[in-house]
């Protein structure tokens, strides 16, 4: 046992993992692997993530490559292969053993990466022969902010870059031993690792170029390693991409939906401003994110030095750094304008630091050995490598909790829980639904595990017809995740498809497709002048039979006195009424609408929806402007959906005049409707008609007049 923990010591597996596990926990591992996607490209991570889930869903038939979003197959399938699905498949597996649970993709995910890492360190520490440097290397590779975020996320980039430090490992077990199965297995890693990313053939095509060179002019290497060997292991992994992209490419073009297009986006074909604008974005956002610049500087002056020193490095080696340079340079160009919102895409291209960091501690061994075992300049350099573990901490803090996280907890946050929810609603775990606002491909989708379609693709259909060929494709339920959008005229269309709400779960409405009432008006526009008369403004066909925003009415403007109406202060907060919290419902709708008058002069107005909770925290996040909202020297009747917060006590409705005061609010008309019911609340005690009658209020409920 004494000769086994001493081997453990002398080979450093103890100090790797002693400091890799405390990197994981300064870098928070133990509470981001709990996470659902999201954060910096939540977009991305829940295609990968949908993939895994499906992969179960369907009895791991690795067929059923699905992803959520109904692209494919004149838009009823979402059958679509991009990388090799090894690594959503395996996670599959996993959740028929455990359950599915995101932990377990972000774990395992991180697990092929470390394990990758381990051997890198001991392939290190063969040609360094030195543990401080072959662990301060893997660490210092290990403070890249981007490397870090992916690490135990769902892309599968820090996968294949996982595999490559495998093929590595087995590849340099080769040389060593002359094992001929250690070869194979390099091949067999470098095939995973293409075909999960392709961008991992950068190194390869480094030792391949290096070896070809290397056999042309050096007589002793030719004599040393003879080429036929080599031929077949060499061959697989760049057979294995062609063989794997053509097949997808033909899938999905016959079968399924294309989601990341085969294609060039290289510098060559972007304007000039489109280059300027993603350099700018490289400089001031990415760049940072990659490593530490000045970690970039030294990689930078290895290069240099390495090309100075050609004759005193180790030939081969230098080749392959050289050349993996010139491939990752060629993938920079040639998908440029990827760049742009991708900083993963650049991860297997993290290879070329890597290399940089190996050639320049490799020449300083050999020819500054008293720097190479200095004491002081170990400890200086651990000092600086400490600093780029806690930068890269502060910026992967903010890709998970910062900016980049704002949409998730505003908005894709609702669909938490939301999968149980749909089932108590009586949604079938395949029926096909509707998620709006969602650019993204299937993110809403992917977090309550239903199928159907968002506002991604299929840019040929807007508006009204896109909601009916989505229902002639099987749509059965809307999902509107946030309310505000229904302010914004863009959406009008979705009213006459809010008729029969049948659920709210935190800020996401559900709305049943199958009940739709044919006789429901198709566009606001044409709903007649005389809809706010009589019976015709109570109605049970949901919110799209009476939405009035910026709807001129024809209203005779001597029949509303604006002396009963609240006229505007100039450049004041004018609070027309302050109402408790058991006005309303909590995580509900309702719809504010009131009359407006214009006097005729240029002012600039805002109506304030003020949700102030029991600690006196205001929110003042519902507004909108009724600049342009309606005729000079006219009234106008104003509709505008709000959302009641659950923790709201009181709400405050303020008018806010920033210009001229000529602005009125008629106070008899100033009316509140929950939006899934046919019940009004009324600040005063009548609504005024058109023909002047009067309708008495009861009980918060509207009683017509015979």
């Amino acid at each position: 046992m004494e000769f086994s923990t001493q081997k453990i010591l002398k080979t450093g597996t103890v100090f790797f993992l002693v400091v890799i596990v405390g990197l994981l926990f300064f870098y928070r591992f133990h509470n981001t692997s709990f996470d659902p996607p999201q954060g910096l490209h939540q977009w991305r991570q829940c295609v990968g993530a949908g993939y895994a889930m499906n992969y179960y869903n369907y009895d791991l038939n690795i067929a059923e490559a699905r992803m959520y979003n109904l692209l494919g197959q004149d838009h009823t399938t979402d059958v679509s292969f991009t990388e090799l699905p090894l690594l959503y498949y395996s996670v599959a597996v996993l959740y028929k053993i455990f359950g599915p649970d995101d932990a377990i993709f972000r774990i395992f995910n991180a697990l092929i990466f470390l394990v990758g890492l381990f051997l890198l360190f001991k392939t290190l520490r063969y040609y360094l022969k030195d543990q401080f440097w072959s662990l301060i290397i893997v660490v210092a590779l290990f403070t890249s902010p981007t490397l870090v975020y992916y690490t135990n996320s769902f892309l599968p980039n820090t996968t294949a870059f996982g595999f490559v430090f495998m093929a590595l490992y087995f590849l340099h077990r080769h040389l060593k031993k002359d094992n001929i199965s250690c070869l194979y297995l390099a091949s067999l890693f470098y095939l995973l690792a293409a075909t999960t990313k392709v961008t991992s053939i950068v190194s390869l095509l480094g030792l391949v170029g290096a070896f070809l060179l290397m056999q042309l002019f050096d007589k002793d290497f030719r004599e040393k390693y003879n080429y036929k060997k080599y031929i077949i292991p060499a061959i697989i992994p760049f057979a294995g991409v062609i063989i794997w992209y053509t097949f997808a490419q033909w899938f999905n073009t016959k079968y399924g939906a294309t989601i990341s297009p085969l294609e060039l986006r290289a510098i060559w074909k972007l304007p000039p401003d489109t280059i300027a604008e993603i350099w700018r974005k490289i400089r001031e956002i990415w760049l940072n994110s990659y490593f530490h610049v000045s970690l970039l500087y030294i990689a930078l002056g290895s290069l240099i030095t390495s090309i100075i020193f050609f004759k005193k490095t180790n030939r081969f080696f230098s080749l392959v750094f050289f050349l993996s340079v010139i491939a990752g340079t060629a993938f920079f160009f040639f998908f440029f304008r990827s760049l742009y919102n991708h900083d993963y895409y650049l991860i297997n291209v993290f290879i070329v630091v890597l290399f940089a960091l190996i050639n320049l501690f490799y020449l300083i061994k050999n020819h500054l050995p008293r720097v190479y075992t200095s004491i002081i300049f170990k400890i200086a350099f651990a000092l600086l490598v400490g600093y780029y573990a806690y930068k890269c901490h502060q910026v992967i803090h903010v890709k998970h909790e910062g900016y980049f996280n704002k949409l998730h907890k505003i908005r894709y946050s609702g669909f938490m829980g939301m999968e149980a929810y749909n089932r108590e609603l009586g949604i079938k775990p395949r029926d096909p639904v509707i998620s709006i606002p969602d650019p993204s491909i299937n993110i809403s989708l992917y977090l309550m595990d239903q199928p159907g379609w968002t506002d991604f693709g299929l840019v040929q259909y807007k508006g009204t017809e896109r909601i009916d060929h989505f229902i002639e494709k099987g749509a059965k339920y809307l999902f509107i995740s946030d309310p505000n959008i229904l302010n914004d005229k863009q959406y009008d269309y979705l009213f006459p498809y809010m008729s029969n709400k049948i659920g709210q779960h935190k800020n996401v409405a559900v709305f049943d497709l199958t009940t739709l009432n044919s006789d429901t008006p198709s566009d606001i526009h044409d709903i007649k002048d005389d809809i706010i008369a009589g019976k015709s403004l109570v109605s049970t066909k949901g919110p799209g039979s009476f939405h009035f925003k910026g709807f001129k009415t024809q209203y005779p403007q001597e029949r509303l006195d604006t002396s009963l109406a609240h006229r505007s202060k100039m450049h004041g907060y004018n609070r027309l009424c302050h109402l408790s919290s058991g006005f309303f419902k909590p995580n509900q709708w309702y719809e504010l609408s009131f009359w407006y008058y214009n006097a005729g002069i240029r002012s600039d107005v805002n109506m304030i929806i003020n949700q102030i909770d029991k600690d006196e925290n205001q929110n003042w996040t519902d507004y909108f402007s009724m600049k342009n909202g309606a005729e000079k020297g006219d009234w106008t009747l104003i509709s505008y959906y709000f959302y009641r917060r659950k923790d709201a006590r009181t709400l405050n409705f303020t008018l806010h005049c920033k210009t001229d005061p000529g602005i009125y609010i008629y106070y008899t008309d100033f009316l509140i409707r929950q939006s899934d019911t046919d019940v009004y609340y009324l600040i005063n005690d009548t609504l005024l008609f058109k023909n002047n009658q009067h309708i008495p209020i009861k009980d918060g409920e509207l009683m017509l007049a015979d």
